[in-house]
């Protein structure tokens, strides 16, 4: 072995990769553990982003320490783990789990190739904001970002003069089609941006991009995608000049400088000069005229120097991504406002149910109180009795909106959903033989140990049972739980019956806080925790009635091999 060798050890050790136990979406198949560092987190800057509550914004480094790979935990809130054991720092090895806050993945012996197919096709690249005096000129180039028109009818059967512009324009068919397909997918927002921009870097000669968006309060403009369309490129940082971004959004105007160090627009900017960019697109993002953020191409080879039907084309796509972003936010906004406006209600009728309650309850105070002064020990027993009961409905009412409220606790363990069943079942016999109704498991031997969290499933389950039991008013009822395993490998739990079903209008509302088909015997927050409680775990609940026939809950749970670690992950 050479001097070399024994010292940066790449010659006797494999090339690692990370492979998600789960693919959730906003994550890669693979990633490769190379020389250079890779931080993981929330964070869509991280080189493994992990769109989950569980994972801090900034959760842990990888990065190779003489002969090893090493992971390093960031001071995570719910830790790292490899294998059963959290770690603060660990040599990671082939054949070992790795879990970030609650998503596991599996370190591997790189494929041989695998470098080289999990390339980008286009490369991260720093960006570097840099100023310049800027002086009153006029434009060269320029269109109107925002502005949606229709096109003319006739432009449709016009014949393409040569055969450069049929595959030109075919292309660009081509390229929205395939812009389509993105929003059709709707990816999380980086993934998005992600593919926006691989799509740009095919329709024009762009050596660099960048996408900035508007966050946070002020409205300031924030990195989000910085890329390179080869490696030698990649360590030059992307010169992003004030003077052409704040002129491109004053204006709304999306700008093209056929050579910007010589563009007389900004002659004075010197922060354009020392950079010597060739050609410039900068395009704001509009949408309903308000501008979201800004993308910025560029290229330093003359011969590929955009023009102005690139310029067209890039903003036409640029209003498309702005539409969609404001059109996803504003879906956003309203499902929080919902949330937030559901909360209000829940707040305001529970006061008014404790109000009521509480009245009841000083009624009877008041009554025994005389009955005290009268001696009648008997009538304050039968009262008593009925202010305890009165008093635990405020108790009832008051846990299950804290619980409600709080942030949900996960806390998986190695076991098996089947057995949980079985014994949550089990508990419910005598309530069963008591209302007449026939209990039927249908349970997936396929199903094997996994991680899970049972008291949160155990607490789902007893739930969906009650209101089965509940709907069901004639003397031959029918309660049916079945397991399954997809085909994605994920848990499926069902649980039917037979009962009144519920009325095609309230259908949509159940999940929400304090709605409730029980009247004054519900508390109109169960479904809503165990919808909540799903959601924490990363999984789906949907249900299906026919009024008079019977109702269907479907819960879908991803599943987490048992040679994990167990954890516990708070969720907000």
């Amino acid at each position: 072995m050479s001097d070399r060798e024994a010292v940066d050890g790449t010659a006797q050790n494999p090339a690692l990769c990370l492979r998600p136990v789960h693919l959730i979406a906003g994550l890669k198949p693979v990633y490769l553990l190379g020389e250079k560092a890779l931080t993981v987190g929330r964070h869509p800057s991280n080189d493994i982003s992990i769109p989950a509550e569980a994972v801090s914004r900034f959760h842990a480094r990888i990065e190779r320490q003489l002969d090893q790979m090493v992971v390093i935990d960031l001071k995570s809130s719910n830790g790292t783990y490899i294998g059963r054991e959290r770690i603060e720092k660990a040599a990671l090895e082939p054949g070992q789990t790795v879990l970030f806050g609650n998503v596991e993945f599996r370190c591997e012996v790189a494929e041989p190739g695998l470098a080289a197919a999990t390339e980008e096709k286009v490369l991260k690249t720093p960006v570097q904001f840099v100023s310049g005096e800027q002086r009153q000129s006029h434009l060269i180039l320029q269109a109107e970002a925002g502005k949606r028109e229709t096109v003319p009818r006739g432009k449709f059967f016009e014949v393409p003069p040569d055969t450069e512009t049929l595959v030109r324009s075919y292309r660009k068919l081509a390229i929205l089609y395939k812009l389509g397909d993105v929003f059709r997918s709707a990816p999380e927002e980086r993934q998005l941006l992600e593919c926006f921009m691989d799509l740009i870097f095919e329709v024009v000669s762009a050596d660099r991009g960048v996408i900035l968006l508007r966050e946070g309060p002020d409205d300031q403009l924030e990195i989000r995608v910085s890329r390179s369309r080869e490696a030698a490129a990649e360590g030059a940082p992307i010169a992003l000049s004030r003077t052409i971004i704040d002129r491109c959004m004053a204006e709304r105007m999306a700008i093209l400088s056929q050579d910007a160090s010589a563009d007389e627009r900004f002659k004075a900017s010197e922060s354009i000069v020392l950079h010597d960019i060739r050609s410039t697109m900068t395009v704001p993002l509009v949408s309903r005229g308000l501008i979201l953020g800004v993308l910025h191409v560029d290229t330093q080879e003359s011969v590929h120097a955009f023009n102005d039907d690139d310029l067209h084309f890039v903003t036409s796509l640029a209003d498309e991504l702005a539409l969609f972003l404001d059109h996803r936010r504003i879906s956003e906004e309203s499902v929080h406002n919902k949330e937030m406006a559901a909360v209000g209600e829940v707040i305001t009728d529970l006061a008014h149910n404790i109000k009521n309650v509480l009245l009841l309850a000083d009624g009877g105070i008041k009554l025994m109180d005389r009955l005290i002064d009268e001696g009648d020990l008997d009538r304050v027993r039968q009262d008593w009795a009925l202010t305890q009961k009165t008093l635990a409905r405020i108790s009832t009412m008051v846990k299950e909106m804290l619980d409600y409220s709080r942030a949900v606790q996960i806390s998986r363990i190695a076991c098996n959903l089947n057995t949980i069943v079985r014994e949550t079942s089990e508990s419910f016999k005598a309530e069963f033989e008591k209302k007449r109704i026939t209990a039927k498991l249908r349970l997936d031997r396929r199903i094997e140990d996994s991680l899970l969290d049972a008291q949160g499933l155990e607490r789902a389950l007893v739930n969906l049972l009650v209101n089965a039991c509940e709907a069901i008013k004639h003397d031959h009822g029918e309660i049916t739980v079945t397991t399954q395993v997809s085909p994605s490998r994920d848990l499926i739990l069902v649980v039917e019956d037979n009962g009144e079903g519920i009325p095609g209008a309230k259908l949509p509302r159940i999940f929400f806080p304090m709605f409730s088909t029980k009247g004054e015997h519900g508390t109109g927050l169960g479904l809503a925790m165990v919808k909540k409680w799903v959601t924490a775990v990363g999984g789906m609940i949907r249900a299906y009635s026919n009024e008079g026939e019977g109702t269907r809950f479907v819960l879908i749970l991803p599943r987490e091999t048992a040679g994990g670690a167990p954890e516990t992950v708070m969720t907000g």
